[in-house]
């Protein structure tokens, strides 16, 4: 994108919930209910190409981004010169985000 669009003007989109994907649909996950299927279901690992926190259970795949998987994406937005950040579904991430985003700021 940015060859087409000056960087300046680009915000990377990121996600701040998490996914259970199942069969034929998928259900979306704030961090307590991540934090809950995690305790009946898990353990979660870190998927080393995204940096997302994952897992299996029956048939079906769960996916957060949590704090750690925001940082790369945050890291490439600085990096590329971005205009900045722009998340969606507040209040469903992962409560350290908010802490280590004004750090990283």
């Amino acid at each position: 994108m940015v060859k087409l669009v000056s960087p300046s003007k680009i915000e990377l989109g990121i996600p701040i919930y998490g996914y259970d994907w199942q069969e034929k649909s998928s259900v979306s996950y704030t961090w307590p209910q991540f934090e809950k299927v995690v305790k009946d279901h898990g353990p979660a690992r870190r998927d080393p190409a995204r940096g997302e926190l994952t897992f299996n259970y029956g048939n079906q795949e769960v996916w957060f981004v949590d704090t750690q998987g925001l940082l790369p994406k945050y890291e490439m937005a600085k990096s590329r010169g971005l205009r900045g950040l722009a998340v969606w579904r507040l209040g469903d991430e992962d409560p350290e985000f908010w802490n280590t985003f004004k750090k990283e700021r």
